[in-house]
């Protein structure tokens, strides 16, 4: 059995009747506002001053982790040292590299230097966090 042939056409008048509706809004709206604002409907809000003062402490969301922690954790990785940080996911991909999520963010927007140095492989931008010890790094965070 043939199939049956569409109405192409029915989609196209949908955009016109569309566009002719919305630009007789648009003129009903553009004849309104001058009049309204002839008799003075405007609500004038004043002026709004916001005073704050500056936190003396460490950024939002900024930890650090020390030596003495990664210590006390027995934590054999930088990647499950730094999964005992607040908002540090770790989990592992497909290559059984550990990957780290900061907040939700993977390490492509997170990543991570050694002495300025980006560490990655070349080919997808990833770091497995697994290769590297805490004595490796200078300073975890």
């Amino acid at each position: 059995m043939p199939a049956k042939p569409r109405n192409r056409a029915c989609p196209l008048r949908a955009t016109i009747r569309f566009a002719s509706l919305l630009g007789s809004v648009a003129a009903i709206a553009a004849l309104s506002v001058p009049h309204a604002l002839a008799q003075g409907n405007v609500f004038d809000l004043g002026n709004i001053v916001v005073h704050s003062t500056t936190l003396h402490t460490s950024e939002v969301g900024e930890q650090a982790l020390s030596g003495a922690d990664i210590r006390a954790f027995n934590r054999e990785t930088v990647g499950s040292a730094i999964n005992t940080l607040p908002g540090v996911n770790l989990s592992r991909n497909s290559r059984n590299e550990e990957t780290a999520f900061v907040r939700g963010f993977d390490s492509r927007q997170v990543p991570l230097f050694l002495d300025g140095i980006p560490q990655y492989v070349p080919y997808d931008g990833y770091v497995d966090f697994g290769r590297f010890t805490p004595s490796t790094s200078p300073k975890s965070a």
